[in-house]
C-alpha cells in the first residue's frame, strides 16, 4: 500500500524575511526555508545530523509555515529507515552549511529515493537567488565563518544572527569581499538511482562526480569541483553539479549503471544525454570538459548548434582521407629543383633535399611495405635543417613538395 509523503516547510526567520526582503534583495521574500519529510508517522530532517522525530510537528522548529503534498512511496518503513541509516555518514553535523549543504539538500535527495521527485525549485534554489544579490554577496563571508572550521550553529540561530548583523535601513550596501563573491555551491548529493535520473531529466546541463571515501585523489579534486559548482550556479548558463559517493546508499548502483568503475570519474550530460567523461584528479581537464559542456548546451551562436543528425552520423563513420601514392622520384627531384633554384638558402641544403633525400627514398620498398633500412641520424639532422630553411624562404603555396618528402 502506498505511503503518502508530506513536506513540512518552516520559516527560519520567523517573518523577518517577509518584512525585510524588499529592502535587502529588491523583491518580496516569503521566508528562509527549512524543510522536513513526513511519512510513516515520522518527521525526518537534517541539521545537527539526521533527526527522526515522532509525532510530526513536535520539533524545535515549531509549527510549519506550510505543508505540501509530495506524492507517495511504495517502499515500506523498514526499507526507508535502513536507507536513512545508510546516509547518516554523508549527512553528518560537521558537513552542514546553511547555504551549500543544508536541510533542503537532504529532503530533495531523500524524496528522490522515495519516489523520484524533488522538492520545489523555489525552495531548493533560494540560497543561490539571495546570494546573486549585492546583499547576499556581502553576507556570504559572515555565514561561511559560522560553518567553517568550528562547531556549526543550528540553522535557525544562524539565520537570526545574519539578520541581527544587517546594516541600518537606508545604508549603502557593503561592497562584497572578494572571497565571498561566489554563489551557493549548487552541489547536489545523490544517494539513489531515482534521484539521480530525476536530476538528469530536469537539468539542461549536468556534471557528475563519482567518488569514494577511500580515494585520496577524490579528496584532492573535490574542492575544485565544488568551486566550479559555485561559479556555474546562476545566470543563463547554469550547470547542475552532482556528487555520487559509490559506498553510500545506492551510489554503487548508480555508478554501475553509468559504466563507472574507478574514482574519481566525471561524467557530463546534456538534457540527460551523456556527452563527455574524464577521469583522475586533473583540474585542467575537468575545467576544459565543463567549458565543452557549456558550449554544447549553451552555444555562443545558434548556428553553432544546428541539429544535423544525418551529417553527424556520417562524420563518425567516415574513414580519414589519406594519401598513399609514391610519386616518381626523378619527377619529384625536378620539381624540388625548380622551386628551390632561386632561394637564398645554403647550397648544401638544396643538395640534401633534391639529391641526398631522394637517393635514400629510392632505397625504400614501395608502399604498403615498411622500410627495411633505418634513417641515418646524420641524414635526419641535415634533412630537418634543410626543411626549416626551405619553409622559411618559400611562400606557403609551395610548401607541399617539401613537406611531402617526410610522408614518403
Amino acid at each position: 500500500m502506498a505511503e503518502p509523503i508530506q513536506l513540512y516547510v518552516y520559516d527560519l526567520s520567523n517573518g523577518l524575511a517577509r518584512t525585510l526582503g524588499p529592502q535587502l534583495i529588491g523583491k518580496p521574500l516569503e521566508g528562509i526555508w527549512h524543510t522536513s519529510l513526513v511519512l510513516f508517522g515520522l518527521e525526518v530532517f537534517y541539521g545537527q545530523g539526521i533527526s527522526v522525530v515522532s509525532p510530526p510537528g513536535t520539533t524545535h522548529h515549531g509549527t510549519p509555515h506550510k505543508t505540501l503534498d509530495m506524492g507517495s512511496t511504495q517502499l515500506d518503513k523498514e526499507t526507508f529507515l535502513s536507507y536513512i541509516e545508510g546516509v547518516r555518514e554523508v549527512y553528518s553535523a560537521d558537513r552542514y552549511h546553511l547555504l551549500d549543504f543544508n536541510c533542503n539538500s537532504f529532503t530533495n535527495d531523500v524524496l528522490g529515493f522515495l519516489n523520484g521527485r524533488g522538492i520545489p525549485s523555489d525552495i531548493l534554489n533560494l540560497p543561490a537567488e539571495i546570494l546573486a544579490t549585492p546583499f547576499g554577496q556581502s553576507m556570504r563571508p559572515m555565514i561561511d565563518s559560522m560553518f567553517r572550521g568550528r562547531a556549526a550553529p543550528a540553522a535557525a540561530d544562524a539565520v537570526r544572527s545574519t539578520f541581527a548583523n544587517l546594516p541600518p535601513a537606508g545604508a549603502a550596501p557593503q561592497a562584497p569581499n572578494p572571497s565571498g563573491q561566489s554563489l551557493a555551491s549548487n552541489l547536489q548529493i545523490c544517494t539513489s538511482t531515482a534521484n539521480f535520473h530525476s536530476v538528469l531529466r530536469k537539468s539542461k546541463a549536468t556534471a557528475v562526480m563519482f567518488t569514494s571515501k577511500t580515494c585520496p585523489p577524490c579528496e584532492a579534486i573535490k574542492p575544485y569541483f565544488e568551486e566550479l559548482a559555485r561559479t556555474h550556479s546562476a545566470g543563463t548558463k547554469r550547470i547542475e553539479f552532482v556528487l555520487v559517493e559509490m559506498g553510500v546508499g545506492e551510489g554503487g548502483q548508480v555508478a554501475q549503471s553509468e559504466g563507472v568503475r574507478a574514482t574519481p570519474t566525471f561524467v557530463f550530460y546534456s538534457s540527460g544525454k551523456r556527452v563527455g567523461e574524464c577521469k583522475g584528479a586533473d583540474r585542467g581537464e575537468l575545467k576544459t570538459q565543463i567549458q565543452l559542456l557549456e558550449m554544447e548546451v549553451y552555444p555562443a551562436h545558434p548556428h553553432t548548434k544546428l541539429s544535423l543528425p544525418h551529417l553527424t552520423a556520417l562524420s563518425r563513420t567516415l574513414a580519414p582521407v589519406t594519401h598513399t601514392a609514391f610519386p616518381a622520384l626523378p619527377a619529384l627531384s625536378t620539381k624540388l629543383n625548380s622551386i628551390l633554384f632561386a632561394l637564398t638558402i645554403p647550397a648544401e641544403s638544396t643538395t640534401v633535399l633534391t639529391k641526398t633525400v631522394i637517393s635514400y627514398l629510392a632505397t625504400l620498398p614501395a608502399p604498403p611495405a615498411k622500410p627495411t633500412s633505418p634513417l641515418p641520424p646524420t641524414l635526419l639532422k641535415s634533412w630537418s635543417t634543410a626543411t626549416l630553411q626551405a619553409l622559411d624562404a618559400l611562400p606557403a603555396k609551395d610548401w607541399f613538395p617539401i613537406v611531402d618528402l617526410w610522408r614518403l
